[in-house]
């Protein structure tokens, strides 16, 4: 009875679906800003929590402000004059530096030792990921507990294999360690092999994925094609910021198009190959890798974008069969059609994501990853991701001249609740980071269910130096686990969103027992001992 008058579902916009994609530099100035404000939160709270600095909470709520004045319609939908889009890029460099010195402030005061350097990860999982280390870690590794860490070179760097705990660092130190080939890359009749442990990828002289086979299953993940570039005739009849029309999708543009490929990188833990593209009168320049022990292949782009009236998409036909496919949206993911079959189905031909879409039939799944986009559709089994616009009012020529952006491609077997999609999308957004200087390995705080997604820390707003975890269940799943509370903890309380105390939960030995709903979102108040 009290659900009698709601709407279950979607409340799509059947308008404007242009603003996901167009002044793309200001998408991504939003995407890095609110990332970059998550990790200054996290680290200075870790700071406070540890008794290192007082929580610089006047410098973080300006930077909120400006990030957030910028979400302002018509800011961050693209469709603002040229000058408003100018001074949002401004107001995006300073509050990358601003942030970039809390982050650096914080960790620096966790550490105790100029030796070594230390690896940081916000996130509440733990990860083994390469990362570039300087060139004294060409030979190898140790952690401070005396275990070994694979190293090689790496141009003038080194790439290290390092696990790194959920929600805090472990340190290195350079020693002599043996490293087994994991990667190669090689060239065969004109077709480039990327291989590891889990996959094996074949691109051909387009620089086009013609073939990715999982090693684990021997099945093909692909259905033909993968990384193809789409470039559409982008007309809009009223809107030309705002809005994509219904038949942009059916006006590709046959325009001059030259490709080249050729082998980059071939170290034993990272390999890539480097392709060229001249799409109109565009060009894309990529840098594809494949890394030790990954399920992804990762893209990074560098556009120079000289279009009027264009829409650039790049496509993964997966070889999924779904009906529906997995848009992330903030605090979970939102279903939508994969096909055509009813007006409202194919009005949503253009829609929103934040890190992921993914598709899966229960058994497999595949999904694309990006760093900074927000724009995609689904047609079947085949996911398209919005680079670039080129629209002409009210900005004219907007977003012309060079972009840069990641996005990337995974694969996995069982379930979506069984995936590591929600994982890898978050590690592409928050890469590990990498700090001169050790400490004691330590996690600062933590959930035991990979399904629950600690998505921010920080300082509680009255002033108090307790701390605030909201904290969610990022894949429809109910779901009981135990939260660890940071060291000191005296109190552990479920509040509202406005940080106002609802009940105090039970803790024991620093652990507490939470009850997630599918997408619930919680907001826990841990007080400290001062």
């Amino acid at each position: 009875g009290q659900f009698k008058n709601c709407y279950v579902g979607e409340l799509y916009f059947q308008c404007h679906r242009g603003t996901y994609t167009v002044q793309a530099k200001v998408k991504k100035g939003n995407r890095k800003s609110e990332i970059a404000l998550h990790e200054a939160e996290f680290w200075s709270a870790a700071a406070l929590a540890a008794g290192k600095q007082e929580y610089p909470s006047k410098e973080l709520e300006k930077q909120w402000k400006n990030t957030l004045l910028n979400q302002f319609h018509d800011i961050l939908p693209g469709s603002s004059i040229g000058r408003v889009n100018r001074e949002a890029e401004a107001f995006y460099e300073k509050i990358a530096d601003s942030t970039a010195n809390l982050i650096n402030h914080a960790q620096e005061s966790l550490l105790d030792s100029r030796d070594g350097v230390t690896l940081f990860n916000s996130m509440n999982w733990n990860r083994e990921e390469v990362v570039e280390l300087p060139e004294e870690y060409q030979n190898g590794a140790v952690t401070n507990r005396g275990e070994a860490v694979p190293c090689c070179v790496y141009g003038k760097k080194a790439l290290a294999k390092v696990r790194v705990p959920g929600c805090g660092h472990v340190s290195l130190f350079p020693a002599e360690q043996a490293v087994d080939a994991a990667v190669s890359v090689r060239e065969e009749n004109g077709i480039y092999i990327l291989e590891n442990e889990f996959l094996c990828a074949r691109f051909d002289q387009n620089g086009e994925l013609i073939s990715l086979i999982d090693r684990t299953t021997g099945a093909q993940r692909i259905n033909g094609y993968g990384n193809r570039f789409r470039i559409y005739r982008d007309v809009p009849r009223k809107f030309d910021a705002w809005d994509i029309d219904s038949m942009t999708e059916n006006c590709e543009w046959n325009c001059r198009k030259k490709f080249s490929i050729a082998i980059a990188e071939t170290s034993v833990l990272r390999c890539g190959l480097k392709i060229g593209v001249e799409i109109g009168n565009s060009t894309i320049e990529e840098l594809v890798t494949l890394d030790s022990g990954s399920h992804l292949l990762k893209f990074t782009a560098k556009a120079d974008w000289k279009e009027l009236h264009k829409l650039l998409k790049v496509d993964f036909a997966t070889g999924i069969h779904a009906d529906e496919a997995y848009n992330q949206i903030q605090f979970g993911y939102v279903k939508r059609p994969t096909h055509r079959s009813r007006k409202y189905d194919a009005d949503r031909f253009e829609v929103c994501n934040h890190f992921y879409t993914a598709l899966c039939d229960g058994n497999q799944g595949a999904a694309i990853l990006n760093d900074c986009k927000y724009g995609v559709s689904m047609k079947e089994d085949v996911l398209s991701l919005s680079l670039l616009r080129a629209g002409g009012h009210p900005e004219f020529r907007s977003d012309q001249g060079e972009h840069t952006f990641t996005y990337a491609f995974d694969v996995w077997n069982g379930s979506f609740l069984e995936s590591e999609v929600v994982h890898d999308a978050y590690g592409l957004n928050y890469p590990v980071t990498v700090h001169s200087g050790s400490v004691s390995d330590t996690a600062y705080w933590g959930v035991d269910a990979g399904n629950i997604q600690i998505e921010t820390v920080k300082a509680a707003e009255d002033g108090s130096g307790d701390l605030i975890f909201r904290v969610y269940e990022s894949r429809g799943a109910r779901t009981v686990c135990q939260f660890t509370a940071p060291a000191g903890t005296v109190s552990l309380k479920e509040c509202d969103m406005l940080e106002n105390p609802v009940h105090e939960l039970d803790l024991e030995t620093s652990k507490a027992v939470l009850e997630f709903r599918g997408f619930e979102v919680k907001t826990l108040r841990a007080v400290l001992s001062k």
